[in-house]
């Protein structure tokens, strides 16, 4: 995965590779060549290849410009500054610059490039050069400060995204937590020989929750011992409720955030129509077909008015399975909700 400073360079290094190439090597080229009246040769490309590496020296000092002069000037709003050090740095420092570089060549070169050189050395001001400069090299820096904003957006974006996530996985633990205290009570006061069996799973479940949950994935294999023992876990407070689930996977690499389907089964279990008459049933199924990873549950739902008051509070968990689904699965997920007058059903698909 590149860091942001690699994609930082990536798309301002191919306009300004693109705009060396095309503007400098090949235009700023043509146009000295156009200027310098050269006698006809019999070389085919790039004939006077000098011409060609003065264009590019004498355009060096525009690096600072549009790398680090335009960029700073608009990240501070300072556009009439940027107006007056572009004319500045453009008109005199560079006016300068190719007086300097062209002495150099003059030096170094010899008939008839030395005198095309010589007459760079002291000839007036080229608006044409100066005017296509400011317009290409403006465009580079301005590329370059909106890239850089834009990638410093979507880092925030994702901060922001990762935040939201340990907010979120911070959660999973106390709500877990208080509803499995909460049975514990229960059971306690109706089979007080299988609490110490209910503790042992608790501590295992606490365990997957603190340590392995804490991961941005786990395997599914590792994800289905903790839904096992989760439905053992109930069966301990609903001894003569039919409880069952069937885990249809086999030699599977698929991972998963952790934790994902424990939203579904608490609901399941919170207001089902267990808490109030044995005879009732909660049935889980997850499988994996056609690229799809299924999960479904159903149970029978709780008359309205046997609703007890810590039933009745809306707790986080669908909307915390929503949020971390988005984040997670953006457009590969459908969770479907059916409730009927006598059953409860949820079905997530997720695409693997």
């Amino acid at each position: 995965m590149k860091k942001d400073g690699d994609r930082f360079l990536s798309y301002p290094l191919v306009l300004e590779g693109l705009v060396w190439l095309f503007y400098v090597a090949m235009y700023k080229y043509s146009y000295f060549l156009e200027q310098g009246h050269f006698p006809p040769t019999q070389e085919l490309y790039f004939p006077h290849t000098i011409v060609c590496i003065y264009a590019l020296c004498s355009s060096l000092y525009l690096i600072f410009y549009y790398r680090y002069l335009v960029p700073s000037c608009l990240s501070k709003r300072r556009y009439l500054w940027l107006l007056g050090l572009t004319f500045m740095y453009i008109v005199i420092i560079g006016t300068l610059n190719n007086h300097l570089i062209a002495f150099g060549f003059a030096s170094m070169t010899s008939m008839p490039e030395q005198a095309f050189f010589a007459t760079l050395q002291y000839g007036p001001l080229d608006w044409n050069l100066i005017t296509t400069d400011s317009i290409a090299f403006l465009a580079v820096g301005f590329s370059i400060f909106s890239f850089r904003n834009e990638v410093l957006r979507r880092k925030m974006e994702t901060e922001h995204l990762q935040l939201q996530l340990h907010l979120l996985k911070a959660q999973l633990q106390p709500h877990f937590l208080f509803n499995a205290l909460h049975g514990l009570h229960a059971i306690s006061l109706t089979n007080a020989q299988s609490t110490s069996k209910f503790i042992l799973l608790l501590a295992d479940l606490m365990q997957y929750i603190l340590h392995d949950a804490s991961q941005e994935q786990v395997s599914l294999t590792e994800e289905v011992h903790f839904m096992r023992n989760y439905f053992e876990f109930e069966r301990l407070r609903f001894p003569k409720t039919d409880i069952a689930l069937q885990a249809d996977i086999f030699q599977t690499s698929a991972t998963l955030p952790p934790l994902l389907f424990l939203p579904l089964m608490e609901n399941s279990f919170k207001h089902g129509k267990q808490t109030a008459i044995d005879q009732s049933y909660v049935h889980a199924e997850l499988q994996i077909e056609r690229g799809w990873l299924i999960f479904r549950i159903e149970n029978e739902r709780m008359p309205p008015n046997h609703f007890t008051a810590y039933q009745k509070t809306s707790g986080i968990g669908l909307n915390n399975l929503e949020k971390r689904l988005e984040r997670y699965y953006p457009d590969r997920y459908q969770l479907l909700i059916q409730k009927t007058e006598n059953t409860y059903i949820a079905k997530l698909k997720i695409k693997l």
